[in-house]
């Protein structure tokens, strides 16, 4: 099957789901999506520089030294994206869920009520 017929019957499946969710959900839900795409690049990049210096540390006499090093400074960098994906997650778990509960037709003063409890635990 070709990219573009999985698109589009990708595409057919989600969007009655879409539609019975607010617009203000959605656009969120667009916009950790992007984050998330840009969070992502930052992983990779923080893969490529470790990878780098792991390759320079061979040349280097101390080499355990170095390539601990290299861990290091690659755990700090991911420690920094883990730490804003967290809250980016939690958010885009209960965007999903507040969606998957008006979509199964609960009135909207039970899913408010539900999103209220979920957010004292």
């Amino acid at each position: 099957m070709t990219m573009i017929k999985k698109w589009l019957l990708g595409v057919l499946i989600v969007t009655p789901c879409f539609a019975l969710a607010g617009s203000a959900e959605l656009a969120e839900l667009a916009d950790i999506d992007v984050r998330q795409e840009q969070l992502n690049l930052k992983k990779d990049w923080a893969r490529y520089r470790l990878e780098k210096k792991q390759h320079e540390c061979y040349d280097k006499f101390f080499t355990s030294f170095c390539l601990d090093h290299a861990r290091l400074d690659y755990r700090a960098e991911i420690k920094a994206i883990r730490e804003q994906e967290i809250p980016m997650h939690d958010r885009q778990r209960l965007l999903k869920s507040k969606m998957k509960m008006i979509k199964s037709g609960l009135p909207k003063e039970k899913v408010l009520k539900k999103q209220l409890n979920e957010k004292k635990t």
